[in-house]
Order: structure tokens, then sequence, then C-alpha cells
């Protein structure tokens, strides 16, 4: 009975070597019937360009010829499949290395690998969007991340080392510098402004953030701008600029929609960290409020308790403060 039951079971472990063996020679059939013939790379290339994309995913693929050479998967396929890169076995890709050497561009922000079968393999690159300039020296994204050096040709030793700085003591995304950067200026023109210390980056960005949110949601009512003899209907405020000032105060750089006039004129508002936003809000009261004298504007300072000061344009610089108190 004992040989029996040993008997049935040195064949039950033939019976799996066999589905084992016919499973790898399957497979090394499988992998030699769709080898890679075809890249389709998806991209803008405004910043990054395309040979650079093309070498990075050649390196990748470099990469993944060596590793199937030797590691036990070549051992279910023939030597002269894996000889080159047009003839890397599809199924052998790693299509998480390809991500991970292209993310090393800090302008790239996104990418997915995807094998489609027979032949092809799909690179997607999404590049990093600006929203914004910081120190007019680093980008800064959509998600208020700073994620590049704003210069024109090679990085600088200065600016790697302050930029790497920021990562180690604040809590912004993991920066890897480019190899190359490319900048277009007129991008930076159209752009908000921020500025203050390195080290504040991630508090100024949060701030302008919600004082353009509670600007944004401000509806002021129309007004006849005397100088071009137009009535200006549903005008808005932007913030085109926020400095975090030595004394962390904050200045505002803010300007009328270009969609409400033709000629925006600008002007800055000034507030201090004792509830700032409270403050703003106070001055957009008191902006819906002065109708018609609204583009006589210069600067306003809201860092007092209960009222702001205003100085108007085409004023001499003896000429005082109009002071405004607001009960």
């Amino acid at each position: 009975m004992l040989r029996i039951v040993r008997l049935r079971t040195l064949m039950m472990w033939g019976a799996s070597l066999s589905l084992c063996l016919l499973g790898a020679v399957g497979l090394g059939e499988f992998v030699r019937q769709y080898p890679l013939k075809q890249i389709k790379l998806i991209a803008t290339f405004q910043q990054v360009p395309e040979p650079v994309l093309v070498q990075s995913i050649q390196r990748a693929l470099q990469k993944n010829i060596q590793r199937v050479r030797a590691s036990t998967f070549a051992e279910f396929v023939d030597k002269a499949v894996i000889l080159d890169g047009e003839s890397l076995p599809l199924m052998a890709i790693n299509v998480q290395a390809i991500r991970d050497d292209l993310s090393h561009f800090a302008w790239i922000d996104e990418v997915k690998v995807a094998r489609r079968w027979p032949h092809t393999l799909e690179v997607t690159v999404q590049e990093q969007v600006p929203a914004a300039a910081f120190n007019d020296a680093y980008w800064v994204n959509s998600r208020g991340e700073l994620f590049a050096p704003m210069v024109v040709g090679a990085v600088s030793d200065t600016q790697s080392v302050d930029l790497q700085r920021v990562i180690s003591t604040v809590a912004l995304m993991k920066v890897i510098l480019p190899p190359q950067v490319s900048v277009n200026a007129r991008l930076a023109d159209k752009l908000p402004h921020l500025s203050g210390p390195l080290d504040q980056a991630e508090r100024i960005i949060r701030m302008y953030q919600q004082y353009a949110n509670l600007l944004r949601a401000a509806r002021f009512s129309p007004f006849v701008d005397s100088q071009h003899g137009v009535t200006i209907g549903e005008s808005r405020l932007v913030l085109r600029e926020l400095q975090l000032t030595d004394q962390l105060g904050w200045i505002l750089g803010l300007q009328l929609s270009a969609e409400a006039h033709q000629n925006p004129l600008s002007f800055t508002v000034s507030l201090d960290q004792d509830q700032p936003l409270k403050k703003l809000q106070r001055f957009i009261y008191f902006y819906d409020q002065l109708a018609v004298r609204r583009t006589e504007i210069k600067s306003v300072d809201v860092r007092y308790a209960h009222g702001l000061a205003v100085e108007w344009r085409d004023r001499g610089s003896d000429a005082p403060l109009a002071a405004i108190t607001l009960e």
C-alpha cells in the first residue's frame, strides 16, 4: 500500500514537471512571436525635445536587453532573438524602468508606458504646466510645487544647491534637475510672479492661492472709466504679483483683468501678518465703494486695525495719503 502511495506521488510530481516544461516551451514560443517592432511616442516636445526623449527610451531599452540576457528568462528564448533593440521581446520590457528613466526630467510631470500587442510599445509623456514663477528663478506648477530652475541654458551650481536645500527642508515634491532646460520667456511674462525667501516658498505659494481665490470670488459693480469714457462692467482684479517681505509682510500686485480693460492699470496692496485675509476682504469692500476713482489708485496700505490708506496716481511726492477709516 505504501509503495502505491509513493508511486502516485511520483506520478503527480512528474505530471507537474511536464506541465512546467510545456509552459516554459509555450512561453518561449510566445515571446519569439511578439518582438518589439515599433515605439509610439506621444508628447508635446515643448520643453523636453524629441531627441532627448528618444535617447532616454533607447537607454532604458538597452538596460532591458542586458537584463533579459542575464536572467533565467533568456533560457526560454533563442539568443538571437534578443541581440538588438528591434528584436527585444515585447513581454520582456520593464515598463517601470522606462517610466523611472523619463521621470528624471523635471519638466516631465507624468509618464505612461503600455504594451500594445502584438509589436508596439506606447510611451505617453505629459509635461509640466507652469502656473507661476518664483523669484524669477524657478517654475511653480498648478499643484503649487517648485519643479525646475527658470534659467536659459545650463543650471548653475548655486541654483542647484539652493533648490536641493529647499527640497530637504520644505514639504515640496522631489525635484530632479534636467540635463537641459528650455524656457519660454513669453510664457513667464503671462504668469504670476511670486517672490520671497526661498525657504518660505511653500508658504508663499499657499498664500497666493488663498489671496487669488478670494479676489476671484469678488464681484465688483460696474463703473465709468473717466479717462477712456467707457463703462466697465463685471470688472475683476487679478493677482499678478505676491511678495513676502523681509519683515514678513505681504505686497500684492493687482491688475484690472485684461478682459475688462484695454489697458489694465496695476497697483499694490500692503498687508501684514495679522489676519491678512480679513484685511484683504476689507480692501475689496473699499475698492467697490470707490466707484469712479478706482483707476486712480496707485497703492493701498491695509496694515491698520480699522482702516486703510490710499496713494493716488498723478500726485506729487509730497501729497498726503488719503486715510479712510471703516466703522
